[in-house]
């Protein structure tokens, strides 16, 4: 059996450069009674995009670090391509 950590302290962080733009996406778990999945894209300590979800009462840890991976992955993916079309 797999051990997985308290789900408040899983968290993803990456750099992503868009052309002459250095970004950093942070997702993280927050609250203790009701979860919240926030990730964050930054520019030099300014707030870009915002996304936060909240999670069911009944989510299993299982399911909350697969969709922290998700929410984080998704965001990282929109920066890259974004950077592939030469726009953000």
């Amino acid at each position: 059996m797999t051990h997985l950590m308290d789900p408040r302290e899983l968290g993803f962080n990456d750099s992503v450069t868009v052309g002459e733009r250095h970004l950093h996406v942070q997702t993280e778990v927050l609250g203790r009674r009701e979860m919240v999945i926030c990730t964050t894209v930054l520019e030099g300590g300014t707030v870009r995009v915002a996304e936060k979800r909240v999670l069911d009462a009944e989510t299993t840890a299982e399911e909350i670090q697969a969709v922290v991976e998700r929410q984080h992955r998704r965001h990282v993916q929109q920066l890259r391509e974004a950077a592939d079309r030469g726009s953000y």
